[in-house]
């Protein structure tokens, strides 16, 4: 949490020093930040679309390969509660270079990754990089906008959030049929050297503040993330064994001593709990959490159906999932104007439906014998829904927050998202090898060509598979939608 102890009069100081003196251009340092934002939340999903060529290549299982993203996410999301505070302490602009650096570097080391445990190493240290630079766009954002311009600049950080979760999909297809998918992490490299001279030479840099680190939360929040997320991904693999059991309870008390400690430590809490005491930021954070999990849930299983079932191309497959980032896209200028004039369950709710009809429509357009077309229009719906999910629910979660909490909240908000986006994996992971354990032909599948050819016995059976496994984010979705109708009933405020 960036900056949590900041007071509105230091941070308005702040603004009207660096503006009397134009010695900071505003919008050029949000660009600057926006890069390495942008990256990092690129390659939450566009690993996607490469996964099954990377399984073949690699000569690995499912479960192998949705620990490549799992990996990512997790080391992303644990020290993204505490990077917040480096950057208080050792200045924004510090860490988040030091940020890019890890980042660019075991960028390269992924693409070189020959085997699946190197790949997963080097995506930890790749998501540490994520972890550093996170907090810090949030950070410079609130620190060289004033208050009542902040409005646009959020606006325009949430879109691009969505560009970049939504189009990794259609960049990986790409990148992957014209270069092979170790590029998918190579041009991370180019990104990261445009972003260090700009970094360098437009964020200013800021006072550091004195802060006490939390490190005993930080471990005890990793710990009991990770034997969470551990637990439902292996559990299956290990058959519920004691190691397991033994696992998961560990976890679940760290867990609970971690909440216990942040009471304790209110004034320097990794997660102050006083957030959740507003309504409107505890129902938006919940919502949040749903949506993250339904997107990188549902991405997972029409890749491997495209793929492997239909036999469509990387390229091909991109191709499909155009219609979900271009209807961001068109609708970002709509959804902000409509956060200020229309009550939030009214907005939220019908998005949620929206989204839950667009991956049930998903759902039915994935059988063999239907032209795979049909998969661009329930991207096409998944993608409207979702655009009014997003920027709507960061506007709602901090409207009744107060200002010296906004750093807070937003890093609070941000760790949901990607928790979120790690138990959508770690979910249909275990959701569609649970149906292919059931009946037997896991081995036969993880052994099988890329493209399963119609007259092997297991094609029908794996689709089946596949196709079950997408209730899992229709059924998250409509828990979301319930949830997002206890929103308030008033009109976001905007300040000019």
């Amino acid at each position: 949490m960036s900056h949590i102890e900041q007071s509105d009069t230091a941070l308005s100081s702040e603004n009207i020093f660096f503006s009397e003196s134009e010695s900071i251009k505003p919008w050029p340092a949000f660009w600057a930040v926006s890069i390495g934002f942008f990256m990092i939340m690129l390659d939450t999903t566009i690993i996607a679309v490469a996964q099954p060529n990377i399984q073949i290549a690699l000569q690995t299982s499912l479960n192998s390969v949705i620990w490549v993203n799992s990996s990512y996410l997790l080391a992303y999301s644990v020290p993204m509660l505490l990077s917040g505070r480096l950057g208080d302490r050792f200045s924004p602009r510090n860490i988040y270079i030091l940020g890019i650096i890890i980042f660019t570097f075991s960028s390269i080391l992924c693409g070189l990754s020959n085997t699946i445990s190197l790949l997963i190493v080097a995506r930890v240290f790749q998501g540490i990089g994520a972890a550093l630079m996170g907090p810090q766009t949030l950070s410079v954002i609130n620190r060289v906008f004033p208050v009542g311009a902040r409005g646009p600049a959020l606006a325009t950080w949430g879109a691009v959030s969505g560009l970049a979760t939504f189009s990794g999909p259609l960049l990986g297809g790409v990148i992957v049929a014209f270069l092979g998918w170790q590029w998918i992490f190579f041009v991370n490299v180019p990104l990261g050297i445009i972003a260090i001279p700009l970094t360098l030479r437009y964020i200013p840099k800021f006072s550091p503040n004195s802060h006490r680190f939390d490190i005993p939360g930080v471990l005890l929040s990793g710990i009991g993330l990770f034997g969470l997320v551990f637990s439902i991904q292996q559990g299956q693999e290990l058959h519920w064994n004691i190691a397991i059991w033994t696992i998961l309870s560990i976890s679940i008390i760290s867990l609970f001593c971690f909440i216990q400690s942040q009471k304790s430590r209110e004034n320097e809490a990794l997660v102050p709990l006083s957030l959740f005491r507003t309504q409107d930021f505890s129902i938006s954070v919940l919502s949040l959490f749903m949506i993250s999990i339904a997107v990188n849930a549902q991405i997972v299983p029409v890749m491997y159906f495209l793929q492997r079932i239909d036999g469509c191309s990387p390229l091909t497959t991109a191709m499909l999932t155009v219609s979900m980032p271009a209807c961001g896209v068109i609708l970002a200028s709509k959804v902000g104007r409509i956060i200020g004039k229309v009550t939030a369950p009214y907005v939220v709710f019908p998005a949620f439906i929206v989204t839950a009809f667009g991956a049930l429509f998903l759902m039915l357009a994935m059988m063999p014998e239907r032209p795979v077309w049909l998969i661009t229009i329930g991207y096409g719906i998944f993608g409207i829904g979702a655009a009014f999910i997003w920027s709507p629910l960061a506007a709602y979660a901090t409207r009744n927050v107060p200002e010296t909490l906004q750093g807070a909240a937003s890093g609070v908000f941000n760790t949901f998202r990607i928790l979120g986006a790690v138990l959508g994996n770690s979910l249909i992971a275990f959701v569609i090898e649970d149906r292919l354990r059931n009946i037997n032909i896991i081995n036969s599948i993880d052994n099988s060509p890329l493209v399963i050819s119609p007259a092997d016995g297991l094609r029908l059976h794996y689709a089946i598979s596949l196709i079950d496994s997408v209730w899992l984010p229709i059924v998250t979705l409509l828990a979301g939608a319930f949830i997002s109708l206890f929103l308030s009933k008033k009109v976001v405020q905007r300040k000019v």
